[in-house]
């Protein structure tokens, strides 16, 4: 779809973090910038982490030096001058042993705090967990394939077509759920008309 792709897996916290400043600095050449995440995810007093290979998480006080908190990738990848979508199939459950745990401790994804520009798709909806699926991609990312690559419609419209698709997969037990400040709509496949093709037809509809 036109992406220039850093592609990257099974990431330590050091090659997590050198693959985002990397994508930040290529992001800068460009009118928008996609981050895509599929692993383990979860929420501590309202903060979302993505867990590298190399996270040990059996240690409350630790876990900041451990796991990469989601807003601070936002941040970084964030520009009011291009539109950044992040799509995130990682609302697992908490694994954070009992005796790290503590006191007010929610499963799944919490909802993000972005600047202007930002579009943000969660595998399903705040504070839920999501279903692995029984192949090689999970439901929402199957749909995500499905459904982005159909050429003229937004990206709202697509969520649309993701959530309806996932549901039915999941028996309702999964709704993907979708955040957004962008100012102006985006298409992964926008139609270009060619006005040599238009026939008489449409000439007589677009004059009337």
């Amino acid at each position: 779809l036109g992406f220039e792709v850093v592609e990257r897996s099974d990431l330590t916290k050091k090659s997590f973090e050198a693959a985002i400043r990397e994508v930040a600095k290529k992001a800068s050449d460009h009118e928008a910038v996609l981050f895509y995440y599929a692993g383990h995810g979860f929420q501590l007093d309202g903060r979302n982490f993505l867990v590298p290979v190399d996270a040990r998480l059996n240690d409350r006080k630790r876990i900041g030096e451990e796991a990469l908190v989601l807003d601070d990738i936002i941040g970084k990848l964030h520009d009011e001058g291009r539109q950044t979508l992040f799509f995130l199939d990682a609302c697992r459950n908490n694994p954070i042993p009992v005796s790290a745990k503590g006191e007010k401790l929610s499963e799944g994804l919490a909802q993000v705090e972005t600047g202007r520009g930002t579009f943000v798709a969660f595998a399903t909806q705040p504070g839920n967990i999501t279903n692995d699926g029984a192949g090689e991609h999970s439901p929402f990312s199957l749909a995500l394939a499905e459904h982005m690559e159909t050429g003229g419609i937004s990206i709202s419209d697509m969520m649309i077509r993701v959530r309806n698709s996932v549901e039915e997969q999941t028996l309702d037990k999964q709704t993907p759920w979708d955040q957004s400040s962008l100012r102006s709509q985006f298409y992964f496949k926008p139609l270009i008309e060619d006005s040599e093709t238009l026939t008489e037809d449409d000439l007589g509809l677009l004059t009337q």
